[in-house]
């Protein structure tokens, strides 16, 4: 609102939040002070364009605005912290499936809340259901694949997320004249997939076999023969298995090696199934050392329990943080995104394609460790002289564009760095501490985004301070990812004590496996 209206000595002075009132009985204008605007808030959009809109989350309610988007973050945090140790223990596909049809059902509860309180816990519910969906599908796609080509499934669901994000702004843009809860209807019946994605995607079978569900393996096992018109029966003459024996097993031990092939006797257990299976996905039989990993469940308690892997978690929780918070930081040197809402929401998911092909080039070619340390670094050094550029700018076009420039690179780098965490995190943990082990890791990077206020507020006195703050982090991610072992060519462990085994290995080799990637 603006202008001025006289009501006999009173002079209004309406401002964006409130109306000053002056008195001017004597010609001198004396400040009486301010109200609030008492008839309501007058628009650049329609009233229903959005729910702040619609319902005033504006002025002295705008942080009730902000809160939604709190909600969201630690609701994820919550929903990567619980239901990935739900997943481990009971499956992916249950937690995903349930978690997708709640995402469906709380769209659809969004689009009819009557008011903020409504929405508020609905957000909430809706980032801890997010997560559970996110996180057991990465987990899915790397168990399902073999090692030669597990690192393609990150990034290739990463462009699948891409994309929905280049979607999301034209169903925004093609529907701008009508209410945010027709938006919200449309967006959430994408998830109606859900209500029959049970009769279309399968249990991990690696799952399935750790956790001694052989009758459910079998099944699995004779679909997936049907679908690539294999014949089940020359499938076990080749593992050397007998399935009368497989479905009465129980427990048990397995020592293998590549010189001795495990064979079926009366005391194999699951494990040798296991490891035989392991052998028809990944077409090499690993040398692992005898142990008994019937149903071995774990908890996040067992991560503190093994000094190497506590070790190992902290270097990964520290790289989540720091890549989250460099999203941020790119933002802050940003000054090129002023303009179009639709057209900027539909540039900042773009730009994020090229490290999609980027990463698919790299993560097998050079390792994740390699590959994760790059963008990193990428990051890190763009953020710098972003920031350098910002800072002694002082209104020049030209410095303002190439600080611009580096943004887009920056992205560029913040977005490989996400991807290969994604594919390398889950590497790292064993089958039943997988889902948890990148769970926990997804939840403690919401402290980064939780965090991003205080560099907003850091910035307004220092310009370059989160810049320069975010950018050392980023480096320090690059020094302390060559503590971790390399994963590429090397089969998923499944207990803890295989994890001891790659760690004592790591100080004779410097990669996993190294001998037969080269061969």
């Amino acid at each position: 609102m603006s202008g001025i209206s006289d009501a006999n000595y009173l002079h209004l002075d309406y401002q964006k939040c409130s109306i000053d009132v002056y008195d001017n009985r004597t010609g001198n204008t004396t400040a009486l002070g301010s109200v609030s605007c008492l008839n309501g808030y007058e628009y650049s959009t329609f009233k229903e364009a959005s729910f702040v809109t619609e319902w005033d989350l504006v002025c002295d309610r705008e942080s009730l605005a902000e809160l939604t988007q709190t909600l969201i973050i630690l609701g994820q945090g919550f929903g990567a912290a619980t239901l990935t140790t739900f997943a481990d223990r009971y499956g992916r596909m249950p937690v995903h499936i349930i978690s997708q049809i709640f995402i469906f059902g709380l769209g659809l509860g969004t689009a009819f809340s009557p008011n903020f309180y409504v929405l508020a816990p609905l957000r909430f519910l809706t980032g801890m259901a997010q997560q559970g969906v996110v996180l057991t599908s990465t987990i899915l796609n790397i168990e399902r694949f073999p090692m030669e080509t597990r690192g393609y499934m990150e990034p290739m669901g990463g462009f699948g997320w891409t994309v929905g994000g280049m979607i999301l702004p034209l169903i925004s843009y093609i529907m701008r004249n009508v209410s945010w809860r027709y938006i919200q209807i449309v967006i959430s019946l994408w998830s109606a997939y859900s209500l029959v994605q049970y009769w279309m995607i399968d249990e991990s079978l690696r799952w399935l076999v750790a956790n001694g569900k052989t009758n459910k393996s079998i099944r699995i096992v004779k679909k997936a023969c049907r679908w690539n018109k294999v014949e089940y029966e020359s499938l076990l003459e080749e593992l050397n298995l007998d399935e009368d024996l497989l479905v009465n097993v129980s427990s048990g031990t397995i020592s293998a090696s590549n010189d001795n092939p495990p064979t079926v006797d009366n005391n194999q257990t699951h494990d040798s199934i296991h490891s035989n299976i392991n052998q028809s996905l990944n077409g090499t039989l690993e040398e692992k050392p005898k142990m008994d990993i019937k149903d071995r469940k774990y908890t996040i308690l067992d991560i503190l329990k093994s000094k190497r892997l506590l070790l190992t978690s902290c270097i990964l929780w520290y790289a989540w943080i720091v890549d989250s918070l460099s999203y941020y930081g790119l933002f802050i040197i940003s000054s090129a995104l002023a303009g179009d809402r639709f057209v900027n929401f539909f540039l900042s998911a773009l730009v994020e394609i090229p490290s999609t092909f980027a990463l698919i080039a790299l993560i097998n070619r050079i390792g994740r460790r390699r590959t994760s340390i790059t963008f990193h670094a990428i990051t890190g050094i763009t953020l710098l002289i972003g920031t350098a550029i910002l800072a002694t700018a002082n209104g020049n076009t030209a410095a303002l564009m190439t600080s611009t420039a580096f943004s887009l690179i920056g992205k560029f780098g913040a977005s490989g760095s996400f991807g290969s965490e994604f594919c390398y995190t889950p590497e790292l943990y064993p089958t039943n501490l997988r889902n948890a082990g990148l769970g926990v890791s997804s939840a403690l990077s919401r402290i980064g985004g939780m965090m991003s206020p205080f560099a907003r507020t850091l910035a307004d006195y220092i310009i370059w301070g989160p810049g320069l703050i975010f950018g050392i982090m980023c480096l320090l991610v690059t020094v302390l990812m060559t503590f971790l072992p390399e994963t590429r060519g090397h089969e998923l462990p499944d207990t803890i004590e295989e994890l001891k085994e790659w760690y004592k290995s790591k100080n004779k080799r410097k990669s996993f496996n190294t001998k037969e990637i080269n061969k």
